[in-house]
């Protein structure tokens, strides 16, 4: 949409409220929308304590939106029973996709577990363990920009179950807890990822910690590892570009966890931040930062201070010019001053006149020529925190507006115009037979109107008015013509599905409908409509109106029936409260519900041939299997809820 150009006053006023808001946008905030993603097994899942949401998986969750209230969401894949090689081929590429900002992995235990249980060799288990579990860091480090966050397993020779192995697998099980941490901290170390050591901690072994498994945590248990896990949140600047600069300057802040990070700190002084992504946080080295070698720092969501590095704040220096551009120009001109010492820049004047101005870095001003700046040579007036300098500047008087040439030559109303000419940046107002239009002066040679919706049909009159006078010319207005379609893509289809109508005269598209159903439309071009069928058309031929400025074009379509939802596939085919489940099939894109065993479940639609869900509270012990309904029917597939 096109907008009338303000006045040179309301421009002033324009450039000053950007300008605010430029830093408005580097003020302190909370973000939002970042990601939590826990991999892991039953300990991700939170099995052993009482409610399981109590888990260490949730207890981080917590604790990240007790810092950035709302501001993280909590995708849980952990599964139970799930070993590295599960993780790398079943959850690993959904968390990829999850785009985390965190994720946690606390993976081993059960690998150990099984391989005790079933007498594998140590050996044989970090066969499969071992290129598993580098695959599984290594995507996560290179495909996303998440802090990951990794943990050793503790000695499971030395924990409460293991009273119940015999001497031969308590050997067993201290030989593969050693192997798989080995393989665990060497791949962590490679992709510096941080470790949480369970191994040597006093509580992995604390029976006051274990549920009634002896395997699992208790609540006491889980409080400890998200106390344990918490400690390595906090974010890793590797990077700050520049490292030294004059307060007012913008900062690149580069690492990751940066998500983390609610406060920046040059010496001491808290500075305006703002953070893009996990690896970039700009920030403004602030005002009142001492000059010299200061400690940079950064605030994690628990308040404690990370260091950040060495940051050199330099003393500001009195502006100086090296260039104006363009040398001369009328009022209303953008200016780009060239020089150095502009981001501290507090004011500037034009002959004493105050002019509102940006300073996107410390080499450029950009300022407007005021509407009182007088014609001839004027003094340029730039202060900044160590003083001021000036510079002349030739003042032109405006010019009267000039028209060469209009593209198209004719055109019906709703008709985007290209006037050319020159003296066109200072206009005022622009009329289509005494109609006023909205317009665009991208530069002086140009101007962007549209052919008014009440223009009469025949010969108009353009007046166009500037600071240096008005210019009027003729122009043809045409009388719409009647719309046309010409074919639809696809020919049919199913409700939601969008269409391509394709024709002649629809730009002034004023209304469709479906069988009398009034539809959003949208039309990119004259010969283009972009719609949906909409949820209540009738199956069978449906009739579309189109009405324009022109006149009303009806078409017929044929609607089909949404098919009813398939399933091929679910994985795993079993599991208890929380466990994350894959269904593949066909039709889930309008799907409505998913149960197990009579029991809704959240879920979502990854596209029309996978859902992604959750196994929920209460569905043990029921019948029914696992059913996903959509608009058109259901389908439904045995699966085996466990306690």
């Amino acid at each position: 949409m096109y907008h009338r150009v303000p006045n040179r006053a309301s421009i002033r006023r324009l450039v000053a409220l950007a300008f605010a808001l430029s830093f408005l946008c580097f003020t302190p905030r909370m973000a939002s929308a970042y990601t939590y993603t826990a991999l892991g097994a039953s300990d991700a899942v939170g099995v052993g304590a009482s409610p399981m949401t109590d888990g260490y998986v949730y207890l981080i969750a917590n604790s990240l939106n007790t810092a950035r209230p709302g501001s993280w969401t909590l995708i849980n894949r952990g599964v139970s029973g799930y070993r590295a090689p599960d993780i790398e081929n079943n959850t690993l590429q959904p968390a990829i996709a999850d785009a985390p900002d965190v994720v946690t992995i606390f993976v081993g235990g059960d690998d150990v577990k099984d391989s005790v249980l079933t007498g594998e060799s140590t050996a044989s288990l970090i066969a499969r363990f071992q290129p598993a579990y580098t695959d599984i860091i290594n995507q996560l480090r290179t495909r996303t920009r998440a802090l990951v966050i990794t943990a050793t397993i503790p000695d499971l020779s030395m924990v409460p179950v293991a009273a119940h192995l015999t001497p031969t697998q308590l050997a067993l099980a201290h030989a593969d807890s050693i192997a798989v941490n080995n393989v665990i901290t060497s791949v962590a170390a490679a992709n510096s990822v941080p470790v949480v050591d369970l191994f040597d901690n006093a509580g992995s072994y604390n029976p006051a910690n274990f549920s009634s498994d002896g395997f699992h945590p208790n609540n006491t248990g889980y409080a400890l590892l998200a106390q344990l896990f918490e400690q390595d949140l906090e974010p890793q600047v590797t990077t700050a570009s520049p490292n030294s600069a004059t307060p007012g300057t913008l900062v690149s802040l580069y690492g990751t966890g940066l998500t983390l990070v609610t406060g920046v700190n040059f010496g001491g002084t808290p500075a305006a931040f703002r953070t893009f992504s996990n690896g970039l946080v700009a920030a403004f080295v602030p005002a009142g930062a001492p000059v010299g070698s200061d400690s940079l720092t950064v605030t994690d969501t628990t308040g404690a201070s990370v260091p950040a590095g060495s940051f050199t704040v330099l003393a500001p220096a009195v502006p100086t010019f090296t260039s104006i551009s363009p040398g001369t120009a009328t009022p209303g001109t953008l200016l780009y001053i060239n020089g150095t010492g502009f981001t501290t820049t507090s004011n500037v004047t034009f002959d004493g006149i105050k002019v509102d101005f940006r300073a996107p870095n410390d080499g450029l001003l950009w300022v407007f020529v005021p509407a009182g700046a007088h014609v001839g040579s004027d003094t340029i007036t730039v202060t900044n925190a160590a003083g001021a300098a000036s510079t002349s500047f030739t003042v032109l008087a405006p010019s009267i507006p000039t028209i060469t040439s209009i593209s198209p030559g004719s055109a019906t109303p709703g008709t985007l115009l290209y006037i050319y000419g020159t003296g066109l940046t200072t206009t005022s107002s622009v009329t289509f037979d005494g109609i006023n239009v909205d317009f665009r002066a991208p530069n002086d040679g140009l101007l962007w109107v549209f052919v008014p919706a009440g223009a009469k049909v025949g010969s108009d009159t353009i007046n166009i008015t500037t600071a240096g006078g008005s210019v009027s010319t003729s122009f043809t207005v045409l009388a719409p013509a009647a719309p046309t379609v010409t074919s639809i893509s696809p020919g049919s289809a199913t409700p939601g599905t969008l269409l391509y109508v394709y024709g002649t005269g629809l730009t002034t598209t004023s209304s469709v409908t479906f069988d009398g159903i009034n539809i959003n439309f949208r039309a990119p071009n004259d010969g283009l409509l972009w719609i949906f069928v909409p949820a209540g058309a009738h199956v069978g031929s449906d009739t579309i109106n189109i009405t324009t400025a022109g006149g009303m074009v009806s078409t017929s379509f044929t609607v089909l029936a949404p098919p009813a939802p398939t399933i091929t596939s679910v994985s795993p085919g079993s599991g208890s409260a929380g466990t994350f489940v894959s269904i593949q099939g066909s039709a889930f894109a309008t799907t409505s519900s998913v149960t197990f065993n009579g029991v809704k479940a959240y879920f979502q639609v990854a596209n029309d041939n996978l859902l992604w869900t959750y196994v929920p509270k209460g569905a043990s012990g029921g019948s029914g299997g696992l059913v996903v309904t959509n608009e058109t029917g259901t389908a439904s597939t045995a699966f085996t809820v466990t306690p």
